[in-house]
């Protein structure tokens, strides 16, 4: 909408909370708000608390009225560490990421309300701080400190004092890393990486984040005050003055230059030290800091600021248990192993699901090669045309995905079953979406006699009509359970289509399939990997499920198709759930 700006002063200037509205100046066509680059205006104002002036500035985003304004001190310097306020004085009133539903035909209103929520988060920071609080956002203070730079971190915070090694990868943009990484995959993709050293230390007691947007040498050395114990390896490091050694190969994101080493004499010194500390609420804040600086003196023989230079480091959390948590993640299933035997259309999505569920172990079973007539309804893209489907499956989801363990088998189920017994057994689950109904009701009955763990059978039914899950678990119901025998030969009773018909397709003349689409095979799995999800946080064990869901019937009649009664039966697109599905004279199950 096109927004007056002044009439947006009239009531910044009519509000009975602020006073000495000033607009601030237009520079080269923009506001002069260094902190604010989506800045549409920006004014001057000031507000009283308790009988005490504060200055602050009033912003409005070229987002606005779809967001609210944004507050901040005119002078964050003035003040003491503030609960919800960062060093450059933005006070944070409410969640931005978790966004907003604004009448965007009054922001009159979404101006008033965004002021009065500032100006009360602001008088209970005044008024009643709460250090663990400041504690808790530590990470949310570092983030905005003064030339602040990133490092990753692919595994979690140790518990010791280690010795760590930086890395700074030139492909593309700059990714620097600590520690070691999580796999071959995220090996390969930083091997170019310049080796630095960097220390980690956890912190006994919790700290509260710098008063400024910067970081002073003092406030680090402070820091090794709560550190319960420093590793030998450490003092010796420092004896031997390797902090003043040259790095190898290139140059480091943090080290600019080097010299050679002039004893006696001033030298340039490099130090990386990573902290964590306790947080109040539960888990650890991660920061860390680059010094450097010329001087005779170590930096922790010396009292002083200058010749010291600080840049503080951001650690981003690239490691499994906070990255899962962060997704959404419900529960934690880093223990749980799954093997999928088909690795397919619907296979191969029931594997990324869950991968994304944070399932710790996947094992892959297929014995096909990937094709270009895969591509359309496939994970895999035609980068992997011509690989074994289950390597080339395998080696994707653990690149992309951190702390994921793969094995992948080339092979078919049969073959895996007896040449793999051990590695099938002690799987949590198996998922068999290989479609082959013959040898799925084989496996079926043999299951309890080969000591296999639940397995989750799941295909789509032709021409998308619909997508069944079966498990085979602990109680009475099986994938047996669905299949009649007659004198034409066995037929699923969960079926839509009438038994006896073609309905595979053929478009060059050899070489037919079953018609569906990606999306149907994306449903599929999905009601699949909810069904093992429920059966892992079962507190009953793991019972015998049956899920299905109905499509359309647009396609199965274009084909020419004939429907059971049960089609019409169900609603379109609905989901059935029963653990009521067993058979009586089920000769697999009817014992349990």
């Amino acid at each position: 909408m096109n927004l007056d700006l002044d009439q947006v002063e009239e009531w910044l200037a009519a509000h009975p909370e602020i006073h000495d509205v000033a607009r601030r100046e237009v520079l080269d066509g923009k506001p002069s708000f260094e902190h604010e680059k989506t800045c549409l205006a920006a004014w001057d104002v000031t507000c009283t608390i308790d009988g005490e002036p504060h200055d602050l500035v009033v912003v409005i985003t070229n987002q606005f009225p779809a967001d609210m304004p944004k507050v901040y001190l005119r002078n964050p310097e003035r003040y003491e560490l503030l609960n919800h306020v960062n060093c450059h004085g933005d006070i944070c009133f409410w969640d931005r990421r978790a966004g907003g539903f604004f009448a965007t035909s009054r922001p009159r209103d979404i101006l008033s309300s965004g002021i009065y929520a500032a100006l009360k988060r602001l008088e209970e920071s005044l008024k009643e701080p709460d250090p663990d609080n400041l504690v808790d956002e530590f990470e949310g203070f570092w983030r905005w400190l003064k030339g602040k730079q990133t490092v990753a971190f692919f595994a979690p915070p140790a518990r010791e004092s280690v010795r760590m090694t930086v890395r700074s990868t030139h492909k593309g943009s700059t990714i620097t890393y600590a520690g070691e990484l999580p796999s071959a995959a995220y090996a390969q993709r930083f091997k170019n990486g310049d080796p630095e050293t960097a220390w980690y230390f956890p912190l006994d007691t919790p700290v509260l984040p710098p008063s400024s947007d910067t970081v002073s040498a003092a406030y680090v050395r402070s820091l090794f005050g709560s550190v319960k114990v420093k590793t030998s390896k450490f003092d010796v490091w420092m004896k031997n003055g390797k902090f003043r050694k040259k790095p190898s190969g290139k140059k480091s994101k943090f080290r600019k230059k080097s010299e050679k080493d002039r004893p006696r004499t001033s030298q340039t010194q490099h130090y990386t030290f990573f902290f964590s500390t306790p947080r109040p609420a539960g888990g650890h804040a991660l920061f860390g800091v680059h010094i450097k600086g010329r001087s005779k003196e170590n930096f922790f023989e010396s009292d002083s600021e200058k010749p010291w230079e600080i840049t503080p480091i951001e650690i981003e959390h690239h490691y499994r248990e906070f990255m899962t948590e962060r997704a959404g993640a419900e529960y934690d299933l880093t223990e749980v192993s799954v093997a999928v035997v088909g690795c397919g259309a619907v296979g191969c999505r029931v594997a990324e699901k869950l991968t994304l569920m944070g399932v710790g172990e996947l094992v892959l079973v297929d014995s096909d090669y990937f094709t270009h007539e895969n591509v359309f309804r496939h994970y895999l893209g035609s980068s992997s045309i011509g690989t074994k489907k289950a390597k080339a499956l395998a080696d994707n989801l653990a690149s992309e995905h951190v702390g994921l363990s793969t094995v992948w088998r080339h092979m078919g189920r049969e073959e895996w079953l007896e040449d793999h017994e051990g590695e099938a057994k002690r799987m949590d689950f198996i998922v068999d979406a290989t479609g082959d109904f013959n040898g799925m009701r084989e496996v079926s009955r043999q299951r309890e006699g080969m000591g296999l763990p639940p397995i989750l059978f799941t295909w789509v039914e032709a021409a998308g009509v619909g997508g069944f899950a079966v498990l085979d678990g602990d109680t009475k119901g099986c994938f047996n359970c669905l299949v009649r025998d007659r004198d034409q030969g066995p037929y699923m009773t969960c079926h839509y289509l009438k038994p006896d018909q073609v309905v595979a397709k053929d478009l060059t003349g050899c070489g037919s399939f079953i018609p569906f689409s990606a999306l149907d095979a994306e449903k599929t799995a999905i009601m699949a990997c909810e069904m093992l999800l429920d059966t892992i946080n079962d507190p009953e064990g793991s019972p015998s499920m049956y899920r299905s869901w109905r499509g359309r019937a647009d396609v199965a009649e274009k084909m020419g198709l004939e429907f059971n009664p049960s089609f019409e039966a169900d609603s379109p697109l609905s989901v059935k759930d029963s653990r009521d599905f067993a058979s009586v004279i089920c000769p697999v199950c009817r014992g349990r």
